[in-house]
């Protein structure tokens, strides 16, 4: 019975040792670099980490053998800081410190533009660092305008809002498909765009928004991992009572 334990234990442990995933990380730079200074490494990738730092690397792989194999190759080639990094350890770590729920706020325009705002590259960079800490998570970025110009071409800013925060987070190592986009345009502002008859620019300010809204492998919103807006008081928009929605359907 002992000895039946002691295999059972040891075939558990087992399991979880290859639950970790190894990269080769070949070399990190301030700048990006050709992949031909990587001496015909094959399958190289490129992540831009939150301090804006190159990192290159190979994988990931299940088996640390595997990682280490390719480490001796590339130090063959003159790569000589290459070193095996046990990813799912870092991604733990960065899960449990760099990313804390709400610590990541969606981001605002200008005025019938898209593009972004310094303080929205920072965010953006928090919003990479996540998804990289959490490869089986997706965004969907909501792009949204205020109710200036026309339906159509709102339509079409709030687009390319969202797709200029996609191809952000491309450079920063996002996968594509992990990168989801839906225009609104005008149709669901937060907050008032104009207030007693005046326009309101801070109401305005608002609807010109990015959302991120992090997804599940499964495609079900995850909620705490962003920030709401707090909107003012004076320029919420009140809920539609039961009348009200039924004359807004037939009229």
């Amino acid at each position: 019975m002992k000895q039946f334990i002691l295999i059972s234990f040891l075939l558990l442990c087992s399991f979880f040792a290859s639950a970790d995933q190894y990269r080769v990380e070949l070399s990190v730079f301030e700048t990006a670099v050709s992949l031909h200074h990587f001496q015909g490494m094959k399958n190289v990738n490129l992540f831009v980490d939150n301090n804006d730092l190159y990192r290159y690397y190979i994988g990931d792989f299940e088996e640390i053998a595997t990682a280490e194999a390719i480490q001796k190759e590339a130090k063959a080639k003159g790569i000589q800081f290459a070193k095996v990094i046990n990813i799912t350890e870092e991604r733990t770590a960065c899960a449990n410190s760099c990313t804390a729920p709400g610590q990541i706020e969606n981001i605002l325009f200008d005025f019938n533009k898209y593009h972004l705002r310094y303080k929205s590259t920072q965010e953006l960079d928090k919003l990479g660092y996540y998804l990289h800490a959490n490869p089986e998570n997706m965004v969907r970025l909501n792009g949204h305008t205020d109710s200036r110009g026309s339906e159509q071409y709102n339509f079409k800013l709030s687009e390319n809002r969202a797709h200029t925060a996609k191809n952000y987070l491309l450079t920063k190592g996002i996968e594509d498909f992990r990168i989801l986009i839906k225009e609104f345009g005008e149709t669901t502002p937060i907050a008032k765009n104009s207030l007693l008859g005046d326009d309101s620019s801070v109401g305005r300010q608002f609807n010109r928004r990015v959302i991120f809204e992090i997804l599940d492998k499964e495609g079900n919103e995850i909620t705490g991992i962003v920030k709401e807006f707090i909107i003012p008081e004076l320029l919420k928009i009140a809920p539609l009572n039961n009348s009200e929605a039924f004359l807004s359907m037939v009229l």
